[in-house]
């Protein structure tokens, strides 16, 4: 088993793939000023959450990077399905 599908298993039930917590995201998001129009780049982005929760504040371009292909599929699917799939 490649490790990435070891953590899609362990990691199936979870959106935040770190530890942190939406209110410290959205804390994060004050102290780097973000704001409408800004293209963000998320190393490590996991599901998405971070662009997704974002992108329902302010309207951001967002590229998340992650080595996990379940994690991007993921991602991608729940963009659509916010209907980011054009920004992020």
């Amino acid at each position: 088993m490649h490790f990435t599908e070891f953590y899609a298993i362990i990691e199936r039930y979870q959106d935040i793939l770190n530890p942190s917590s939406h209110e410290k995201l959205m804390l994060l998001a004050e102290y780097c000023g973000i704001a409408d129009g800004q293209r963000i780049l998320d190393i490590g982005c996991g599901k998405g959450y971070l662009l997704r929760t974002w992108a329902q504040h302010w309207q951001i371009e967002g590229v998340g990077i992650d080595v996990n292909p379940t994690s991007i599929g993921i991602a991608r699917q729940q963009a659509q399905d916010a209907g980011f799939a054009g920004y992020l």
